[in-house]
């Protein structure tokens, strides 16, 4: 019997002072509304829906290399373009971590201005599903700039996620009425 289904939106910035974070703790989303079923045997599926980044990396790096692709372009081109833009440009990582298990590194790079990035699809299908004892964080990687963001710079992190409580009452699975 499905007794719950809730949803909500954790936030965590990066900046001088946080270079590392926790995002998620499910157990700690979970607890105030499963503490309420004393008497029930409950199971919890726990879903992320969306992670989006806002970044401004201006003051931090230099501003990366856009390539230039064009219409005609081959897809080796573009990707030809592409890779070159990537090394000619200072990168910074942010590294997701799952129960201290490594997910995701997420390349950033300061485009000149503030920009948005969804980035749940890099994470691959079984990790978009928690457990009721969950833990994501995530932390700044050097990816050969170092770890420290300007002054003004920062990365703000945001999670939108799911979870439904099912479950029985123990005494109503032993109950038979004739």
């Amino acid at each position: 019997m499905r007794l719950l289904t809730q949803s909500g939106t954790t936030n965590l910035k990066l900046d001088t002072n946080s270079l590392s974070g926790e995002l998620l703790n499910t157990g700690d989303i979970i607890q105030p509304f499963t503490s309420s079923f004393t008497n029930w045997q409950v199971g919890v599926i726990f879903a992320l829906v969306d992670i989006r980044l806002e970044v401004k990396l201006q003051n931090t790096l230099a501003i990366g290399d856009i390539p230039a692709i064009n219409i005609e372009d081959s897809t080796a081109i573009k990707l030809e373009k592409s890779v070159t833009s990537k090394n000619n440009s200072e990168l910074i990582g942010l590294k997701f971590a799952l129960n201290n298990k490594d997910l995701s590194i997420v390349e950033l790079k300061n485009y000149g201005i503030i920009y948005n990035i969804s980035v749940l699809g890099r994470f691959g299908k079984r990790a978009k599903m928690l457990g009721d004892n969950s833990l994501l964080s995530c932390e700044l990687v050097n990816l050969g700039k170092g770890v420290e963001l300007a002054v003004s710079d920062y990365i703000n992190i945001s999670i939108d996620y799911l979870f439904e409580v099912s479950g029985t009452q123990p005494q109503d699975e032993l109950l038979m009425r004739f």
